[in-house]
């Protein structure tokens, strides 16, 4: 991981809450009026976050190995293996 920055809080809870099928942490991530673009969808406000957390990481059992971090453009982007059922 780049050891020039440390993961935001956010970003963290995200990964850590994911791979630990915890839904309340999950989504406690997120403010309430969060924006989610996941294959060309919008997943938008924190009833629709908690529906495709559900369907689409809880459910399938997806985890995530975070391989690097960085900050480009002042955006942070996790590079992470994905696995699952």
């Amino acid at each position: 991981m780049n050891s020039h920055r440390s993961m935001p809080p956010a970003v963290e809870t995200y990964f850590t809450s994911a791979n630990k099928s915890r839904l309340e942490a999950f989504t406690s991530a997120f403010d309430k009026d969060a924006l989610i673009l996941d294959n060309h969808r919008e997943i938008k406000g924190m009833e629709a976050i908690k529906s495709w957390c559900e369907a689409e990481i809880l459910e399938p059992n997806v985890t995530f190995e975070i391989v690097d971090m960085d900050d480009i453009n002042n955006t942070i982007v996790v590079f992470a293996k994905v696995d699952g059922d």
